[in-house]
C-alpha cells in the first residue's frame, strides 16, 4: 500500500454536487471473484481518500479498465431484475438529457 500527499479535491459523481476534498491518494491491490473464469483475481486500484460512509467506491475508469460489469455482473447487480435495471438506466438518461 502506498499513500501519496493529499490532492485538493475530486469531482463528485452526482451531477451538480460540490467537489469533495481529499485526504490523500492510496494505491492497493483488491481481490475480486471473476465470474467468467470462476477464479479470484487481483486488480490494482488507485483511490482518493475522502470522508464518506462507504468503505470503497470503484469509479468508472477502473470499471472500464478491468471490465468489471462483465466479470462481476451478478455480484454488482444482485437482486436487480432486468426491468429494474432498464428503469434505472432510462431514468438516468432522461435526467441527463434535460
Amino acid at each position: 500500500i502506498t499513500i501519496d500527499a493529499p490532492q485538493s479535491q475530486v469531482t463528485n459523481a452526482l451531477k451538480g454536487s460540490k467537489p469533495l476534498h481529499t485526504k490523500g491518494k492510496i494505491s492497493f491491490s483488491l481481490k475480486i471473484f471473476n465470474e467468467l473464469t470462476q477464479n479470484k483475481q487481483n486488480i490494482e486500484i488507485d483511490a482518493y481518500i475522502i470522508d464518506i460512509t462507504f468503505p470503497i467506491i470503484i469509479g468508472r475508469p477502473h470499471i472500464v479498465k478491468y471490465g468489471l460489469f462483465k466479470i462481476m455482473y451478478n455480484q454488482i447487480l444482485y437482486g436487480v431484475t432486468c426491468y429494474d435495471f432498464a428503469e434505472l438506466l432510462s431514468s438516468t438518461i432522461s435526467k441527463e438529457d434535460s
